[in-house]
């Protein structure tokens, strides 16, 4: 009996160690499903290095503007940056010129001969081309078309009867002047000199009276050329799209003009009387006002 009851007991602790166990391994399961939470956790630390790098993005320098400097397409230089600039046009010239009275005209006369002082207007079209260094310096470039005229007023007869003789002289122009230059907000200006060359074309003469008179004398004139002396002041307006408003003044003196009058006129004589004369068609200065338009490059 004895040993029965100790085979019963010995089959009960059995099986509930067996249940036990079988208990447990629930459990376990359970216990695998944590590594979820884990990996929540990891999420968290992977995000953490991104947001350092969005940090180190914030602290670099935001990148600088690019500079829309105009660029030399030869060069690849910015344009004012460059120690040159050129420019080319057209001016158009308006004003007057004045014939100086020569030297050694007899004592007293007063006839016809341009023996005093003359003038009158003059006007010419000019081309012209510019090249600027260092801002500071420039030289111009000139050819065009100059027309001039000068009269002068005698009274004859004792009081009679009044003579205008006139004389205009054409010719084409090449000034080259030598400029300084001021850089201003509205462009620049500039004082320069230098020499015209003056090739002379066939000019015209008149010889008029009033009240009726018949003039026994004959005129003419002559072409007369050389070189001149220059002298320029003007102002330079920017204008959009790279053009340019000139404006200037021009006074020029004539070079190889002689003093002397029986050198600037030759006269023609029958005894006293004057029967005829030529006059070198050439002022001794002349004044322009000069307004053009250009384009800069």
């Amino acid at each position: 009996m004895r040993a029965k009851l100790l085979l019963l007991s010995t089959s009960f602790v059995l099986a509930a160690a067996s249940a036990h166990a079988a208990g447990k391994k629930p459990k376990a399961a359970s216990d695998d499903e944590a590594p979820p939470a884990k990996d929540d956790a990891a999420s968290d630390e992977a995000k953490k290095p991104a947001a350092a790098d969005d940090d180190d993005e914030a602290d670099k320098p935001a990148p600088k503007a690019k500079k829309h400097a105009a660029k030399d397409k030869d060069s690849g230089v910015a344009k004012d940056e460059r120690p040159y600039e050129f420019s080319a046009g057209a001016k158009f010239l308006v004003g007057g010129g004045l014939f100086s009275s020569p030297s050694g005209v007899p004592t007293g006369y007063e006839g016809p001969g341009f023996a005093g002082g003359a003038g009158g207007i003059g006007w010419g079209l000019d081309a012209y081309f510019e090249a600027r260094f260092w801002k500071y310096f420039g030289v111009e470039l000139g050819v065009g078309y100059d027309h001039s005229e000068f009269h002068r007023n005698i009274t004859m007869n004792g009081g009679q009867f009044d003579v205008t003789e006139s004389a205009t002289s054409k010719s084409l122009r090449v000034p080259l002047i030598f400029k300084l230059i001021v850089p201003a907000q509205f462009g620049r200006m500039s004082l320069g000199l230098g020499p015209e060359f003056v090739s002379a074309m066939t000019p015209d003469s008149n010889l008029t009276a009033t009240n009726g008179a018949i003039l026994q004398t004959n005129m003419g004139a002559t072409k007369a050329g050389g070189t001149r002396f220059d002298l320029d002041f003007g102002f330079v307006f920017d204008l959009p799209a790279n053009l340019e408003l000139p404006i200037g003044l021009r006074a020029s003196k004539a070079l190889s003009q002689p003093d002397a009058w029986n050198q600037r006129v030759d006269v023609q004589m029958s005894g006293n009387t004057i029967t005829g004369y030529s006059v070198q068609a050439e002022t001794t200065w002349d004044f322009r006002l000069d307004l053009g338009l250009g384009y800069r490059f």
